[in-house]
């Protein structure tokens, strides 16, 4: 058992560093916070390239072949084939 002015001397000490540890404990939420918006952005990010990689999936899935052509005309330059059948083919992209 403590006596009352021990006891009061604990909570004066208590009150006193209430402030700092007020201070610390706004930095480590704001520490916690930054780390859930990273995850919940990364998150995001994944979730937006599992959509486009399913809507270009059915897009070849069910493109005409005219639709592909088109894809074709407007991604490649050129394709240069060379007439020594050991050299590899070349396909110039365009860059938009």
């Amino acid at each position: 058992m403590i006596s009352k002015t021990r006891f009061v001397e604990i909570k004066a000490g208590l009150e006193s560093k209430k402030g700092e540890y007020s201070d610390e404990m706004i930095k480590e939420e704001s520490k916690i916070k930054n780390i859930v918006l990273k995850d919940q952005a990364k998150q995001n990010i994944y979730e937006i390239i599992n959509q486009i990689k399913e809507e270009i999936e059915s897009f070849f899935y069910n493109a005409s072949y005219d639709d592909l052509k088109d894809l074709v005309n407007i991604v490649v330059d050129k394709v240069i084939v060379p007439k020594d059948k050991t050299k590899e083919v070349k396909i110039i992209m365009k860059i938009p």
